[in-house]
């Protein structure tokens, strides 16, 4: 699960607005499934197929708490997405991603922040961005799902995968330290 947020600028501070609930996944994905090899989407393009008439996606931001089950609150804005399809041996479609996230709020107790329905939260002086890999398949035609959560979603990149997933990631984070990247 992923919460699509509106992100209102004021004096100093981000108000992250909660708009609704959204999925990556399944038969409506943003990520592309006929697209081999390394391909890129930025959060733009990610929210672009999710909005409704009258959202801007400038104005909005997918955010997710990549610890939901903790008393710490870990919100993080999905920036952009790697990702590399390629054929399985048995002929099923399966993509690695590798995902920027800036960090919003990390590792403080949930009862000193705002509510989840709107938060607000100082601006950063520098951004702190982290990145994970995660991967998803091609379930049925059209449709893609996230590896298996709960057991490993480890995804195991071959030489071609992981260089082109980090050398794509490692031009961005440069790019981030050069300040010539928003």
């Amino acid at each position: 699960m992923h919460l699509l947020y509106r992100k209102i600028h004021e004096k100093g501070a981000v108000i992250y607005e909660l708009v609704r609930e959204i999925h990556l996944t399944g038969g409506t994905s943003p990520f592309p499934t006929a697209e081999m090899g390394l391909w890129h989407r930025s959060g733009d393009r990610l929210l672009f197929p999710r909005l409704q008439e009258g959202e801007r996606p400038e104005d909005h931001a997918v955010v997710i708490d990549l610890k939901p089950k903790l008393a710490d609150l870990n919100l993080y804005e999905l920036t952009d997405v790697w990702g590399y399809t390629t054929l399985s041996p048995q002929d099923e479609l399966w993509a690695p991603h590798g995902l920027r996230l800036q960090t919003i709020f990390r590792d403080g107790p949930a009862r000193r922040c705002p509510t989840a329905t709107r938060a607000r939260f100082p601006l950063q002086n520098t951004r702190e961005f982290v990145h994970e890999f995660l991967y998803i398949r091609q379930s049925h035609p059209g449709n893609w799902a996230w590896g298996r959560i709960g057991f490993v979603n480890g995804a195991l990149l071959f030489p071609d995968q992981f260089w082109a997933l980090t050398d794509a990631m490692r031009q961005a984070a440069q790019d981030d330290l050069e300040g010539g990247a928003d």
